[in-house]
Order: C-alpha cells, then sequence, then structure tokens
C-alpha cells in the first residue's frame, strides 16, 4: 500500500509532467496568441481546464472502469467534436456549452453522483462535443491541426490524471468532504463564468 508522502509526490512529479505539453502547444502553435487575438477565450480556456480535472475527479469517486474508461471517452468525443468545425453550429453556442458542461460536472462531484460506467461515459461524451467544436474552429483558423490537436489531447490526459489522483487521495484519507467542496468550487466557477460571458 503506497504512502501518502509518497502519493504527494508522484502527484507533485504529474503536475510537473502536465507543464510539458503546455510548454509544447505554446512554443508550436503559439496556444497563448490564439487567446491574445481573440481566436481563443481566455473564459473557454480556463473552462475547458476545469472540466479535464473534473472528469478525472469524478471518475475517481465512480472507481472501478470508469478511471479509465470516463477520461477515455471524454477525449475520444472531444476529439470527434473537432469534426463539426466546419458545419453551421454556432461557435457562441459551443463556448456556452463548455461553460455549461463544467457546472454539469460540479454538480455532480458535489452531489457525489453515482452511474454506472457507460452512463457516465455517455455524460461525459456529450459534454466533450462543444469542447472539441470549440477546438476545431481554432485548428481550423491556426491552420497546425496535428501538433495543437495532439497537444491538447495529451494534456487534457494528463489533466484528467491529476483530477483522479487528487480524488484517490481525498478518498483514502477519508476527506471525502473536501471532494464536495471541490465540487461546488467547480459548480460556483461554472455559474459565474456563465453569467458574466
Amino acid at each position: 500500500m503506497m504512502h501518502k508522502r509518497h502519493i504527494e509526490l508522484l502527484l507533485s512529479g504529474l503536475l510537473v509532467l502536465a507543464i510539458i505539453p503546455l510548454i509544447y502547444l505554446s512554443t508550436f502553435t503559439d496556444w497563448l496568441g490564439f487567446v491574445a487575438s481573440g481566436i481563443q477565450s481566455p473564459v473557454t480556456v480556463v473552462a475547458q481546464v476545469l472540466m479535464m480535472l473534473a472528469v478525472g475527479v469524478w471518475s475517481a469517486q465512480l472507481g472501478g472502469r470508469a478511471l479509465w474508461f470516463v477520461p477515455f471517452s471524454f477525449t475520444a468525443l472531444m476529439v470527434v467534436g473537432t469534426l463539426f468545425a466546419n458545419t453551421a453550429l454556432s461557435l457562441a453556442m459551443a463556448n456556452a456549452g463548455i461553460m455549461f458542461s463544467v457546472v454539469v460536472m460540479g454538480a455532480l462531484i458535489c452531489d457525489a453522483t453515482r452511474f454506472s460506467t457507460l452512463v457516465a461515459a455517455a455524460i461525459v461524451g456529450v459534454l466533450a462535443i462543444s469542447h472539441g467544436y470549440a477546438l476545431g474552429h481554432t485548428l481550423a483558423i491556426s491552420g497546425q491541426f496535428g501538433p495543437y490537436l495532439l497537444g491538447v489531447v495529451f494534456t487534457g490526459l494528463c489533466l484528467n490524471l491529476i483530477g483522479e489522483l487528487s480524488g484517490c487521495i481525498f478518498d483514502k484519507n477519508q476527506s471525502k468532504r473536501l471532494q464536495y467542496r471541490l465540487g461546488a468550487v467547480i459548480l460556483l466557477a461554472g455559474i459565474v463564468m456563465i453569467v458574466s460571458h
């Protein structure tokens, strides 16, 4: 059984590891330039990061196969969502969907809502479509589909894993209240983003 200290060291290492793809994005695709030029809203980026962390935390709450299947479903459907970027759907609607997804995930974590693995995967998969659409819109404008998409997918998986490890640490240390509070913070952040956007 892994000691608490070892878990904390592992989590710290993964936090550092998560920075690598972010540097990769900013170096090869001028990701920060997307935000600065208005192609991507800073609020949308924050919402996407919160969503990826929340998917990991909820997966940890569900446990079992959900630990890998739910994050995989989110990532896969997010990639599929990029294919809708050239359709007549509204980007503003997609951004609203991204912020709404943060509210939904915050509520699920806060309430410790439990579903079967397939239902949970379907929920995050549906929510991932709007994230993928906004991502596809950015990719279409940037003209650098491959590097940016790979960087986002890798970053997303790292954030999912960090969320899962956080959830597992809270659970092992009988700190489920912290999980609920984390869910409440994510929920509140989503509501603030929707109201202020």
